[in-house]
Parts: C-alpha cells; structure tokens; sequence
C-alpha cells in the first residue's frame, strides 16, 4: 500500500490488533520475566555432584579416590547436611548388636571422629561395632574439618555456597547434557560424564535429572542390587553400606553419558 492510499478505520483498527497480538505473544507470560545471558562453559569433570550432605560427601570423596576429576556443588558453607547445619549430632546405629553393618567410607568417618576426640564423652567402638539400636552422638566442629581433609586429599573440588539451579537435559530425556551452578560469582554452565543428585533435593529439575538417572538403571537391569555388586571398591572386605555405596552407581552407569 502506497503513501498516498487511504485507509479506513476499520483496516487500521484491525492492523493495531494484529500487530498489538503479536507483541504480546514475543513477550513472556504474565508476570514473569524471561531472562536470557550467556554464561562460561566449564568441562572436563568425570561427575559432578550437588549437595555435600552424608551421601553427596561420600559420593564425591570415594569417586575422586578411584581416579574421577570431581565437583562438588555444596549450597551452605560446609558439607555434612543435616550433621553439620542442621545440628542433628548423633550417627544412626551401625550394628545389630553382633557386628558392624555399615563399614566403607562411614566407619572411616566414624572411627577417625573417635581418634580426634570428637565423638561424644562416654562413646567407644562398641557403639558402632557391636551395640543394637545404639546412637553416636559427635561433635558438629568436628565433622565438618574430617570431610574438609578427606575432600582436598582426594582431589574433589568444593564449591560452597553454590546451588544447581538447572539442568540440561537432552531432547530424547535420556541423557543429562550439563547443570547450571550458581553462586557470588554468577552462573556457570558445566559439562561432565555423569551427576549425581542428592536424594533429599527437592527442586524441579533435580527431580527431572533424577527420573533421567532412574530411566538409564532401568535400562541396565531390573534389579539394582545387581548393578550395586558390579561396582568396583577398594575394600570388599570392608563393603560400605548400602547408603554410601549407591551413589557410585550412577558414576559407574553413566560412564558413557555426554
């Protein structure tokens, strides 16, 4: 339409519609803001952890200890969960009154905690290693230094105060691309063979990344035990509980994700 034809006001009411309907559809939802940046690429790490609780701890320490370049995004300033920030100062009982149940990474917390002094006044191996339905009480100031050590002697990378706060998940939902950290010094996308996702996390896209992570066991067996007895550990006389052991499952399974 040239400059010099007319339009009527019902054309022209008509175009501000469409054009105003247009806007409205490039904009996000209601409410909402869409945010769009693009953020560092970090790659190169085996696995990446998120959350430094008793299981994520132990599954990064024991994977670094068997060769794995590991990070470790921890949202609090310290690792060991509800042990260490959230004052809930006594271990599970560890035995069934004849021998010890749990053994691997955890009695290697347990005894050291002892050797140090930090385990409650009255406390002996027998709570651990021979006493039925019998608590550990320890010292919170305690635990965290222990972890602290047994993190930078195997190599694992802490990152205190960082979150996962997405994922990046493959269009076929069957492989986990990378995670997105974030913390003071902004956001970061990182790349790694394998994640693992602390069962107590409760964000959405943990809880996706954790169906993915369902899925690939599936596929492999029906029955995860089987998967459990193939992992490889130092000390098979010394097999860790199931608690810390199953988190090397989905490092081990995951070996060919990307």
């Amino acid at each position: 339409m040239s400059m010099n034809e007319k339009i009527d006001r019902r054309t022209l009411l008509k175009s501000c519609a469409v054009g105003a309907s247009a806007g409205l559809t490039a904009q996000s939802k209601p409410n909402t803001f869409r945010l769009v940046r693009d953020i560092p690429i970090e790659q190169g790490y085996d696995l990446v952890v998120a959350g430094g609780g008793p299981a994520g701890a132990a599954a990064a320490i024991c994977a670094a200890r068997q060769g794995a370049k590991v990070l470790l995004a921890e949202a609090t300033g310290c690792m060991g969960g509800m042990g260490t920030s959230g004052l809930v100062t006594a271990f599970d009982p560890m035995s069934d009154g004849k021998r010890t149940l749990v053994k691997g990474f955890m009695n290697e917390v347990v005894t050291t905690l002892y050797k140090r002094g930090f385990l409650g006044k009255r406390v002996t191996p027998e709570f651990w290693e021979a006493s039925y339905m019998t608590w550990t009480p320890f010292n919170v100031e305690g635990y965290k230094p222990v972890l602290d050590e047994f993190a930078v002697a195997a190599g694992v990378e802490v990152r205190s105060f960082t979150r996962v706060i997405d994922a990046d998940i493959a269009p076929n939902k069957a492989t986990l691309n990378g995670v997105v950290l974030s913390n003071i010094e902004g956001y970061r996308y990182v790349k790694a063979k394998t994640f693992y996702l602390v069962p107590l996390e409760r964000e959405p896209e943990v809880i996706l990344m954790r169906r993915v992570f369902a899925e690939r066991i599936g596929s492999e067996t029906q029955d995860e035990n089987q998967v459990v007895d193939r992992i490889p550990n130092r000390h098979q006389e010394d097999r860790p509980s199931a608690a810390y052991d199953a988190p090397l499952l989905y490092w081990n399974l995951g070996a060919g994700m990307a």
